[in-house]
């Protein structure tokens, strides 16, 4: 943040990666999600940078990201508990290190432990 404020200030050119709407920035990403994408930072603020398309291997992992994010923030949405349970299996880290009965006893620990801060149709029994 103090090397954001330093290039605002003294008008120096800085580079730095940030988690922004991706609006047309990654073309073969959808609209509606978040990309991290470099951005030119001077005095007149911070300026995302068009980066075009990915290659496809790393487009189609993002994607497949996207996918099970949108998942999650349906479930969420939807006050659906099985919803989030299938989000969480369909990661890719989290199905392979763990077995699917494992992956729904780890997401009723996680939710246990945040149940104060979840949808009441998704809260413990």
């Amino acid at each position: 943040m103090a090397q954001i404020i330093h290039a605002m200030q003294t008008d120096t050119a800085l580079t730095v990666y940030g988690n922004l709407p991706n609006t047309g920035l990654i073309t073969n990403l959808p609209t509606d999600c978040s990309a991290e994408v470099p951005c030119l930072v001077n005095r007149a603020g911070l300026h995302p940078c068009h980066v075009g398309a990915l290659p496809a291997q790393l487009a189609v992992l993002s994607r497949a990201n996207v996918t099970m994010q949108e998942l999650v923030v349906r479930a969420v949405l939807d006050e659906d508990r099985e919803a989030a349970y299938r989000a969480a299996m369909f990661d890719p880290n989290t199905s392979s290190q763990l077995s699917l009965p494992k992956v729904r006893e780890c997401m009723d620990l996680l939710m246990e432990a945040q149940d104060d801060m979840l949808p009441v149709g998704m809260r413990s029994l």
